[in-house]
C-alpha cells in the first residue's frame, strides 16, 4: 500500500 503518506493509517510516516 503506497505512498505510505496516503495509508497513514496502515503505515505512518514521520513527514513533519
Amino acid at each position: 500500500n503506497f505512498p505510505p503518506e496516503l495509508a497513514v493509517v496502515e503505515a505512518p510516516s514521520t513527514n513533519g
